[in-house]
């Protein structure tokens, strides 16, 4: 059953949940356990050539479709999890890169700051200090996620983002 919980747990979340988390939501205490059962779920996925993995990521483990099939049912995803303003943030990221957070917040304003938040949490960004502010930079998810094979690519990122920017809300533009 709580293996079961853990993989239910998984789906359902967009982002990457830790062990911590997994054992709130299996009501355990060990989370050596929970993350044996993780290794086991990643393991039958594998023996049994899935469609989805179970990832382990920086702040946690997080399910996604395998990326050799990913072209082929992209187009089956809803409205991104992400929004259109955070959405338009990474994309100055991405062409800009790298970018001073300082600069960002003069582009985009104070809410800027909010939507680092969630690139860094996802994984899409990366920060490191550089004088007063941080130097932010994309990661290698981000070209995964987006299809990016070369950051030459990225004079064309706007074409690539728009299918991800839902047309009805946007922030700060």
């Amino acid at each position: 059953m709580t293996k079961r919980l853990i993989e239910a747990a998984l789906f359902m979340t967009s982002t990457p949940l830790s062990t911590e988390e997994l054992a709130k939501v299996c009501a355990m205490g060990d989370i050596g356990l929970v993350r044996r059962y993780v290794e086991e779920l990643q393991k039958e996925y594998f023996e049994r050539n899935a469609g989805i993995e179970i990832l382990k990521m920086q702040n946690g483990y997080k399910m996604k479709v395998m990326q050799d099939l990913e072209s082929q049912v992209a187009n089956l995803a809803s409205a991104p999890d992400i929004s259109a303003a955070i959405l338009k943030t990474l994309a100055l990221i991405a062409y800009e890169q790298p970018i001073t957070q300082s600069r960002m917040v003069k582009e985009r304003g104070n809410r800027v700051y909010k939507y680092i938040k969630t690139l860094l949490k996802e994984e899409f960004i990366s920060a490191e200090k550089h004088k007063r502010t941080k130097l932010l930079k994309t990661t290698p998810k981000f070209k995964d996620y987006f299809q990016i094979n070369d950051l030459g690519e990225l004079k064309n990122i706007k074409v690539k983002l728009d299918k991800f920017i839902p047309k009805q809300n946007s922030d700060k533009s």
